[in-house]
């Protein structure tokens, strides 16, 4: 983690699959078959499994802390990219969970309106018996006691265990929270919820995403109180629907903190170079998961109508423990002023944890028993750097003049050195460079920048007028630069 030029998730498939063998062989397949980027894989599959294990897992900090393994996810990508088709292959248990979840609780509903009359029904009978009774004589006291046992068995209404939830308002996410303790807001259309209301609160979702106790007190209503709370946060959005983002929301956002708590995918759509011939390919690792996502269903299913609520606690080895350690002390060193992360510290300082829930899921998606080991936790902290670098892309873009300095030199390269060309006038490089820098002294700016690097040189004829010297590895002609004004290049051996 010492510059911003880390590898893609695309490049790190092969450390995925030797290091954890399932979840690299599901991400690959899950790309195969949805014809999509590695990135959007990894971000789709991790998802799903943080929905049903937040339920069922926690993991302790080298620090000592006990910390959720739920995970917040942002994905970027254009239209067309195959966000849908990703996210229904690996949700599909989830679906098929919540469907039979549904018709129960439709049933449920049925059976407590009919045990609700009923009980209604001996309710206002012995509310008649109390009016009618003589105060302070046996009959009335008996009556009393009689209308106390029955307000106290009051049939309690049926929660639906809805385990995700799309287009929700605060106040509905907020009281399903209050019920159930956990949810899941998983969206391939992510601007639905970025653009409701649900942003809004971000205030209480920041608390939410840390599983910290939530109280929102409403004006003549009861609070609602959500104590423990486990919320795994998936959307994907395209990239231009995000940029027209009021400004004033993102930055609220930012400060708030909400954007450091997300792992932010900047992904690419394969639209135009996908496969479609028909040809067989392998799905016995997305079967595996979707047993995986089964059994961890009907664990979560178990523990939620057993007494014990009590999560297990995942802990790192000692070769993990240390890994981390070093990791957290990179990351420390990179917030120092000058360094990758000085702007940036939010998002800083909330890796070290992001890694660890991320090995967490991990470990749970390969059905690994014990404590975290190093290598798992090593693709942990691979996704997370790569992501890193997406999320610096997006809310900390470098200076104009480097991405500008970047654009202009590989102008200068296909135009002048990929050709043999040494020697261009400065004046005339200026008046081709791309548009966008021939206006506020862009193109000097960027200049500047290739130059103090050494990437390029600047050279005086006879006469003063100056060039750019496209080989600056090179030493010099004998002979000066021919004098005079020059409206192409000079041309340099």
């Amino acid at each position: 983690m010492t510059s911003i030029n880390r590898p893609r998730i695309e490049e790190l498939a092969n450390d995925m699959s030797i290091k954890t063998p399932l979840f690299g062989r599901i991400v690959q397949q899950l790309s195969e078959h949805s014809q999509v980027q590695h990135g959007l894989s990894v971000m789709a599959t991790l998802s799903a499994a943080s929905v049903v294990a937040q339920d069922l897992y926690d993991v302790e900090s080298p620090t000592g802390a006990r910390r959720p393994i739920c995970i917040a996810t942002v994905g970027l990508l254009d239209s067309g990219g195959g966000k849908s088709s990703a996210f229904s292959r690996v949700l599909r248990p989830i679906s098929a969970a919540q469907k039979v979840s549904s018709i129960k609780h439709h049933q449920e509903l049925l059976d407590y309106n009919a045990a609700r009359s009923v009980w209604q029904i001996e309710k206002r009978a012995i509310e008649r018996l109390v009016r009618n009774s003589a105060a302070e004589t046996d009959e009335y006291d008996e009556a009393i006691a009689m209308l106390s046992d029955v307000v106290s068995a009051e049939p309690k209404k049926p929660v639906l265990d809805q385990l995700i939830f799309e287009d929700v308002s605060p106040a509905a996410l907020f009281a399903a929270m209050s019920e159930q303790g956990s949810g899941a807001v998983v969206s391939a259309e992510g601007s639905v919820f970025l653009n409701g209301k649900a942003l809004d609160s971000y205030g209480h979702l920041n608390s939410i995403l840390s599983s910290e106790d939530v109280v929102i007190n409403r004006a003549g209503k009861e609070p609602v109180r959500i104590y423990d709370p486990r919320m795994t946060l998936s959307i994907a959005i395209q990239p231009a629907v995000f940029d027209r983002l009021p400004g004033k929301r993102k930055e609220e956002l930012r400060e708030s903190g909400f954007w450091a708590r997300c792992i932010v995918f900047r992904l690419e759509s394969l639209a135009g170079t996908r496969d479609f011939t028909d040809r067989a390919k392998s799905s016995e690792s997305l079967e595996q998961f979707d047993d995986r996502m089964v059994e961890l269903l009907e664990q979560r299913h178990e523990r939620l109508r057993g007494n014990d609520k009590k999560r297990k606690l995942l802990k790192l080895d000692a070769e993990a423990r240390s890994a981390w350690f070093g990791l957290s002390s990179r990351i420390e060193e990179l917030m120092r002023v000058g360094e990758m992360y000085e702007h940036a510290r939010d998002h800083a300082s909330k890796l070290g944890e992001n890694v660890l829930r991320l090995a967490a899921v991990i470990h749970v998606i390969e059905g690994l028993e014990g404590e975290i080991s190093k290598p798992v936790l090593e693709v942990a902290m691979d996704i997370a750097e790569a992501c890193s670098n997406d999320f610096m892309e997006v809310f900390v873009p470098p200076p104009q003049e480097l991405t500008d300095a970047d654009s202009l030199y590989e102008y200068l390269m296909s135009r002048y050195r990929e050709r043999g060309i040494r020697f261009v006038s400065r004046a005339y490089a200026r008046q081709c460079a791309p548009n966008a820098q021939r206006v506020d002294g862009r193109f000097y700016r960027a200049l500047d920048v290739l130059v103090s690097s050494g990437q390029l040189a600047i050279v005086n004829n006879e006469k003063g007028k100056e060039f750019i010297d496209v080989f600056p590895e090179m030493a010099l002609p004998q002979q000066s630069l021919p004098p005079g004004k020059y409206k192409f290049p000079v041309l340099g051996k």
